[in-house]
């Protein structure tokens, strides 16, 4: 399996990537950092006529990427052609197709072909897809159950870094900016952006709130927040999530929204 072949796969199932370039951002994002090539690269990259070198893996080795490459292929592949990506990678299937283990399948692929030095590796697509399928119902699977987006047809891409990290100094205020679209059947309204987990970590915002402004389908928002990352030297997950106007988590589970702050003494400030 090459990326070329994943990329086939899946990309004509991705109505709301246009381009084979937007597809390889947002795969290259969801692994952990945006590609740093050019855009005919990032064409050819994805048709097979570049390679997908060890230089461009080295900064997706590592990283804690599973979650959300499944989160990007079960958000970019439209729910109507689940069935088109299993056919095209042949994986058995006579049941109705599971598009979250397909998600999780896909981002295990992924993720090899990440972590290995050839640009060939084993097709683990049947294996991990079946895994998944088969796995016994758990506390685990109630919970991938429940955390389905309360609105159905609701779907969110986010353009803007998937949770960056800000090395900071002591007391030091910094600004982050999401710039996200709505790619789904729902029009927001009244929702809004919420700091979580505020009461746990030592980093703040100016405020817990920020409100989205109503945003039909295949539009964008831009927000930013202003953070303060206080006087105390460690690493926080700053866990902002979407609500609704009664306050329900409208994509649950989803790390999206999160900003890491890493505060640290800086000498020379």
């Amino acid at each position: 399996m090459k990326l070329e072949t994943l990329c086939g796969g899946v990309k004509p199932s991705c109505p709301n990537l246009k381009s084979r370039e937007a597809f390889i951002d947002g795969l290259f994002e969801a692994a952990g950092q945006k590609p740093y090539i050019s855009v005919s690269y990032k064409r050819n990259l994805c048709n097979g006529t570049k390679p997908f070198t060890v230089e461009q893996k080295s900064p997706l080795r590592g990283r804690d990427n599973l979650q959300s490459l499944t989160t990007f292929f079960n958000k970019a592949i439209a729910d109507t052609l689940v069935t088109n990506v299993i056919a095209a990678f042949g994986i058995p299937e006579k049941d109705i197709p599971d598009k979250n283990a397909l998600c999780s399948a896909l981002a295990h692929q992924m993720r090899l072909l990440i972590d290995s030095d050839d640009e060939d590796v084993s097709d683990i697509l049947t294996v991990e897809y079946q895994k998944t399928k088969n796995a016994a119902p758990t506390d685990n699977a109630a919970s991938q159950i429940t955390s389905l987006p309360p609105y159905p047809g609701d779907s969110i891409y986010m353009k803007s870094k998937w949770r960056p990290v800000y090395s900071v100094g002591l007391d030091e205020i910094f600004e982050h900016t999401w710039v996200f679209d709505n790619v789904g059947t729902q029009t927001w309204t009244g929702r809004r952006l919420y700091f979580s987990n505020h009461d746990e970590v030592r980093p703040r915002a100016d405020s817990n709130y920020i409100d989205i402004p109503d945003t039909p389908p295949n539009h964008s928002v831009r927000l930013t927040v202003r953070m303060d990352a206080r006087s105390f030297e460690e690493k926080s997950e700053c866990k902002w999530i979407m609500i609704d106007s009664e306050g329900k988590d409208c994509f649950p589970n989803s790390s999206q929204f999160t900003i890491v702050v890493d505060v640290t003494f800086q000498t020379g400030i």
